[in-house]
């Protein structure tokens, strides 16, 4: 099985979840920034680390305060099992179609006008059980599942 992701973003919309499930747990977690470092070492060993940062300002200040490269890379994603995100996400709204350069990201960022979440996405089977992607049974109330019927999985259950 490869590594799961933990996507490094700057924002979080409800298009990240796979369609193929209808039922998710979402937990968010705000992460304090002098810990964030901290958090991508521990990660990064279990994790494959994938920026989805959409603009250069943003993820110049990412490598600066995470101490780790951080390259623009403006893709969609679709959040799979066992996957995170980390969330750079700032907290006042800005005008219409404003983009910050380097210097007015890291104003807010100095504000306190920025912040780090960390977004955990459990995704439920279709059957309505939780879904451990051959784990464990994917649907404990359903005696007769012989297969993983979750879109994402075709490993016959033991």
């Amino acid at each position: 099985m490869d590594k799961p992701k933990l996507y490094i973003v700057n924002a979080f919309s409800l298009n990240m979840l796979p369609q193929e499930f209808d039922s998710f747990n979402i937990d968010i977690y705000k992460i304090p920034i002098d810990y964030v470092k901290e958090y991508i070492r521990n990660e990064v060993r279990d994790y494959e680390i994938v920026s989805a940062i959409g603009h250069e300002s943003t993820a110049k200040l990412l490598s600066k305060i995470l101490g780790i490269e951080i390259k623009a890379n403006r893709i969609p994603i679709k959040i799979g099992p066992f996957d995170k995100l980390l969330v750079f996400q700032l907290l006042t709204r800005l005008p219409e179609g404003k983009i910050l350069n380097d210097r007015e990201i890291e104003e807010l960022f100095k504000e306190g006008k920025a912040a780090f979440y960390e977004i955990e996405v459990t995704l439920y089977c279709p059957n309505g059980g939780p879904c451990y992607f051959c784990y464990e049974e994917c649907s404990p109330t359903r005696e007769d599942c012989k297969y993983c019927e979750c879109p994402l999985c075709t490993v016959k259950k033991q």
